[in-house]
């Protein structure tokens, strides 16, 4: 049978068996969602919510780890966490399985009221069509060489039939995933008040029955099973019990150039004669004190090893992934890996490391050779204040002085110097304008928490010692005098994060008072006090009597000399931003 004589099916015959499946079939339910509505209710009647004070914000410093989702990449990724709320198709546009796709698929006929049908729908190819008499709409995709990434390659994105009123594919489970604010603002909402809350909307049409069985998914999610309740039972006894007895960062969060040279070449040789010179320059007597971070160029990485030893090393996740996607180049595994990245603590990193096991055993294996604490932020010292798992600072830098790098040296050096000097200066004029003691790219950072922070409830143990619940994200534990929440940003940036900005208002203390030195003012201006002094043309230099150094023997390679880096397919283009 060809694809055109092929049959339709329905969309219903894929939703997956709902029966009650055996036991090793089950699918326990994430205990963060419903812990929350446990703890609302031992919560309930607290109202103590002084200290609150809304001039008081703070946001954890996120990297600037955008990963591929560059708005002119070939192949744009589908990102449900953006593009689930208003579906749009495109051409060459790329899922992690078909699952999402399918899924995707569903969303958008919702929200454009109208109906479909597949006509292939299994795990090499996908053609599903609008439902409308003679409409023209139809997508078609196929599973990509890894096996699981599906690319939309036809679309005609084009309706020409009327939208329908009862739509057939609002299903309990979507339902149930859409309205679960709802039904968690009002968990015992009959079928009446379900009228009424959706009245002058397209889902008033719901039947009870339908109603019933979203209501029943939700409270699901959110209050868990029995089961799911048993299977933490022994976890949380124990927890009773155990709770009851190169190129730096300034304090902006902005490159801070420390040391530059130009090497002949790249070599194991060459890098230890930088490196020890950086050394001896810092003065460092205990290299643990410092982090490291490169893109794993092996000259490098011997010459960190054998000079630096006891420095925390880090490593560029994205040239990590680059190395990996040769083995793996699945979009799926893909975003497993970021999101094991950017775990924040050990726990969340072991699940992430889980979900990558479940899909393929030898990526797992091919990651848990790298040590832990050189690309994830779960692993990394809390005395580094910062959470950076890339070095797109040096690509900051390159591009600083792309026009420079083929000029002749003293030029190059020149052009370096200047570029130097002006920025120290405007560095240091910059304070002037600084809100409160720190600056405004910290500022805004940390009013982006004044919104987290406000959807969270916060009990006292003590009075340094709190538990603060996120509505969706569970709940964590503050202490103010050590300065740590159990969600550890606070710890990697020295910024509170949205749980301690919680417990501060609490207290009715000074959010400020809590913002590590680092962040400063007056750290700021120490940082940037030393000047790149002014340089007087060549003619006004005092003259040599030594002997000219020579330049090194120069060494032809074939092609075109480049200025910039080769980028990878699934990196974002200059300029691009995380907006995508």
């Amino acid at each position: 049978m060809n694809e055109d004589e092929a049959f339709e099916l329905r969309e219903e015959e894929y939703e997956g068996d709902n029966g009650n499946g055996d036991e090793e079939d089950y699918e326990y339910n994430d205990p963060t969602q419903w812990w929350i509505s446990v703890v609302e209710e031992c919560a309930d009647g607290d109202d103590d919510s002084a200290g609150f004070n809304s001039e008081d914000e703070l946001q954890s410093l996120p990297s600037d780890d955008d990963d591929g989702n560059g708005p002119s990449q070939k192949h744009r990724e589908f990102n449900p966490k953006v593009h689930m709320e208003n579906v749009k198709f495109v051409l060459k546009m790329e899922f992690a399985s078909v699952a999402l796709l399918r899924e995707a698929i569903q969303t958008y006929f919702i929200q454009s009221e109208r109906e479909y049908n597949y006509v292939f729908n299994n795990s090499q190819k996908l053609r599903v069509k609008c439902n409308g008499k003679g409409c023209p709409w139809i997508l078609y995709a196929r599973v990509l060489n890894d096996k699981s990434t599906f690319r939309i390659n036809t679309l005609v994105d084009e309706h020409s039939c009327s939208q329908v009123f009862k739509n057939r594919h609002v299903a309990g489970g979507w339902l149930a995933n859409n309205f679960l604010e709802q039904f968690r603002a009002n968990p015992d909402m009959s079928y009446k008040q379900w009228k009424q809350l959706t009245c002058t909307t397209k889902y008033s049409y719901i039947s009870e029955w339908r109603f019933y069985r979203a209501k029943k998914e939700a409270m699901k999610i959110l209050e868990g099973s029995v089961r799911d309740q048993f299977v933490i039972v022994e976890d949380y006894c124990k927890q009773i019990l155990a709770t009851n007895p190169a190129v730096g960062v300034d304090g902006e969060n902005s490159l801070y150039p420390i040391a530059y040279a130009i090497m002949e070449k790249e070599n194991t040789e060459i890098w230890k004669w930088f490196v020890e010179i950086l050394k001896e320059d810092l003065q460092v007597e205990n290299p643990s004190k410092f982090t490291l971070m490169s893109d794993r160029q092996k000259g490098l990485e011997n010459a960190m090893k054998a000079l630096w030893d006891g420095a925390h090393v880090r490593y560029c996740v994205r040239h990590m992934h680059s190395n990996f996607k040769k083995d793996f180049p699945s979009l799926l595994l893909k975003q497993l890996l970021w999101a094991a990245a950017r775990a924040s603590t050990k726990e969340e990193f072991v699940k992430c490391m889980k979900a990558i096991k479940d899909v393929n055993e030898s990526a797992y294996n091919w990651l848990m050779a790298k040590n832990a604490s050189e690309w994830t932020r779960s692993h990394f010292d809390d005395s580094v204040k910062c959470d950076m798992v890339l070095n797109n600072m040096c690509e900051s830098f390159n591009s600083a002085i792309l026009e420079a790098r083929d000029k002749v040296v003293v030029t190059l050096l020149e052009k370096i110097r200047f570029l130097l000097m002006v920025r120290f200066f405007k560095k240091r004029e910059s304070v002037n304008k600084w809100r409160d003691g720190i600056s405004k790219r910290i500022w805004d950072l940390l009013e982006k928490n004044k919104e987290v922070a406000k959807k969270c409830h916060t009990n006292r143990a003590n009075a340094f010692n709190f538990q603060v619940t996120h509505e969706t994200d569970g709940s964590f534990v503050v202490d103010l005098i050590a300065l740590t929440c159990t969600c550890r940003k606070f710890e990697w940036n020295g910024l509170p994060c949205s749980h301690a900005v919680a417990a501060i208002w609490k207290r009715g203390l000074n959010v400020l008072d809590y913002v590590h030195d680092y962040y400063k003012k007056e750290s700021f201006i120490h940082a940037y006090e030393g000047v790149v002094q002014p340089m007087p043309s060549p003619d006004k230099w005092p003259s040599s009597s030594n002997a000219p150094i020579l330049p090194p023997p120069e060494y032809k390679l074939p092609g075109r000399p480049k200025k910039s880096r080769k980028r990878e397919v699934d990196e974002p283009p200059t300029g691009a931003t995380k907006s995508n």
